[in-house]
């Protein structure tokens, strides 16, 4: 059986993640510009912006620091800034793509590209992949030797989702966008974005293909000592994942570690991500603070998430600009966003916890923000469950950190696994 290379999309809201593998036996890179700094070298801004005179678009670093209020008083440029809230509408089944519709005039496109968010979630996500696939992926390829020979349409390219996404109208729009952008995949592109972020975790990017074209999960997993013990306990792992968009729950029992067993594992996907705490603040801190926000750029928003939900528990906070916060404000809308958090994981459990749980794993970029992971942490506690795994911040005892790669990218790096291309 010929194994494809492999590229998974994580589509984020706040940043976009690419992962990359070339052979079967090859460990799963994120892809990236070592021209950043920190965090943003793996990370792509999922930011876009759209020229409309001359319905030019321009997305990631690029606009990293770009003032959107310098354009405050120009119709012709239009700034998009966590579109992927918008790309999947409450009524899945509601979604439907203008784009696809001969029957709709061309005055009622424009109108609806004006005032529907989510025609205009689904022109940025359209506009976003294209752009990746024919201008940005070529250029990182090409910045690793190993790749050069490699074209975007030789690899086998798959995306992640939110699970309530999977299976419904929306995810339909997502194929025929990959479609559309040049991606190529003989099955489906979308895959269940909790799934492939407990795949990217417990593998850490490994991957082996026996003689035989099975996997070979122990050579997979060699870098993970715990799993041993797991394995002889017969104990699940529960996993969070907190992204901009969504937290992303799954749990696995590793008995017999099976490649179908670890891929139809219980996942569910929960609209908490860090844009919604963002929203949460922005109401406790009033009008001023939230166009504050919106008219800054995203680097200064990055900023804020770094002092305010990752920094300590001191009276004030304040940010780059001078700007004074009020951190009770912030530290109850951090309880609340945490307890929903927590509830959503009690639910989760309720329905899917068949035996004992005794330990938890946390990733995504919201748990690089100690003040979020240190509050997931002790909520969890109160099911018997101890954090073992996560961002080296968070403030856990016996902590085996995870690497800001794998923190960041698991969603992605778990998509390029061979236990996808062997399904």
């Amino acid at each position: 059986m010929k194994i494809s290379p492999s590229i998974c999309i994580d589509l984020g809201a706040a940043f976009t993640k690419i992962s990359i593998r070339a052979n079967p036996n090859d460990t799963s890179i994120l892809l990236g510009d070592p021209g950043q700094v920190g965090d943003y070298q793996i990370c792509i801004p999922s930011l876009a912006l759209h020229r409309v005179s001359t319905d030019s678009w321009l997305f990631g670093w690029e606009l990293l620091d770009l003032d959107p209020s310098s354009f405050k008083n120009s119709d012709d440029i239009k700034i998009y800034q966590n579109w992927k809230k918008n790309l999947f509408p409450a009524d899945q089944e509601a979604a439907f793509d203008i784009g696809t519709d001969d029957e709709i005039s061309k005055e009622t496109k424009e109108f609806l590209l004006e005032n529907d968010p989510h025609q205009q979630a689904i022109t940025c996500c359209r506009e976003f992949l294209t752009a990746l696939g024919q201008e940005l992926l070529p250029l990182l390829i090409n910045q690793h030797p190993q790749f050069k020979s490699l074209t975007v349409d030789k690899f086998k390219t798959q995306i992640c989702v939110p699970e309530f996404v999977l299976n419904t109208k929306s995810a339909t729009l997502i194929e025929k966008i990959m479609e559309e952008a040049g991606f190529k995949n003989k099955r489906t592109f979308c895959i269940s974005e909790p799934k492939s972020s407990l795949i990217g975790v417990l593998t850490e990017g490994q991957n082996y293909v026996n003689g035989d074209g099975t996997p070979n999960i122990n050579y997979m997993f060699r870098e993970f000592e715990l799993l041993e013990k797991l394995t002889s306990k017969g104990e699940a792992i529960f996993f969070l994942d907190i992204g901009a968009f969504t937290t992303d729950l799954a749990l696995t029992n590793l008995d017999k570690r099976s490649r179908k067993e670890i891929r139809e594992a219980p996942a569910a996907s929960y609209p908490y991500g860090i844009f919604k705490l963002d929203d949460m603040v922005m109401a406790a801190l009033g009008v001023e603070f939230r166009e504050l926000i919106r008219n800054s750029e995203a680097s200064f928003r990055e900023n804020f998430h770094r002092i305010a939900y990752g920094g300590d528990e001191s009276d004030t906070i304040i940010l780059r600009d001078g700007t004074e916060l009020d951190n009770q404000l912030i530290a109850n809308c951090l309880d609340e966003f945490a307890a929903a958090i927590i509830e959503s994981c009690e639910s989760f459990l309720s329905e899917f916890r068949t035996g004992d749980i005794d330990i938890a794993v946390m990733t995504g970029g919201g748990t690089v923000c100690s003040r979020i992971a240190n509050r997931i942490a002790n909520g969890l506690s109160q099911f018997d469950i101890k954090v073992i795994r996560a961002h080296q911040g968070a403030n856990v005892k016996n902590l085996d950190p995870i690497s800001r790669e794998l923190v960041r990218g698991s969603s992605a790096i778990g998509g390029t696994s061979i236990l996808y291309a062997l399904r």
